[in-house]
């Protein structure tokens, strides 16, 4: 019996990035039975000063690898898909990863929930963080440690 995952030809695979969300766009070597791989790591992106996130930049890592001091990370108003992961890097004692809401959203990690345009934030290295926006107004935790609701 043959494997139902066996390729008998080359595939294409073309990297897409439509309106929310980046995959992967595979098709056979001629084109046919189009199919749709979620690339959701995208980059790993270090920043050691406050920053606005656009939501183009759907799918990055945010580490705080680098930061001498809280950083503030702010997140763009929540569109269902948007998605985050945000992992405590720096050693240095202080230097936690502040995730800000847009006003008008909330953050909810398990039964807590942010005020709205609240914040989350982390307390020590390894600690990291899932986010991912399920409709216009809130972010959910879908994966995570150490981070807890603070505003």
């Amino acid at each position: 019996m043959s494997d139902p995952f066996e390729f008998n030809q080359p595939i294409q695979i073309k990297a897409t990035t439509p309106a929310l969300g980046k995959y992967w766009k595979c098709t056979d070597s001629e084109g046919n039975g189009e199919w749709a791989v979620p690339d959701f790591v995208g980059l790993v992106v270090s920043k050691t000063g406050n920053y606005t996130i656009s939501d183009s930049e759907s799918g990055t890592v945010f580490t705080n690898e680098g930061a001498t001091g809280l950083i503030t990370l702010t997140l763009p108003a929540a569109a269902t898909q948007l998605q985050f992961i945000f992992v405590h890097e720096s050693t240095t004692n202080g230097a936690n990863i502040k995730i800000q809401a847009a006003s008008g959203d909330t953050i909810r990690i398990n039964t807590t929930v942010s005020s709205s345009g609240g914040y989350v934030q982390s307390g020590q290295v390894g600690e990291t963080i899932l986010l991912v926006a399920i409709n216009a107004t809130e972010w959910i935790a879908i994966s995570g440690f150490g981070f807890g609701t603070s505003g």
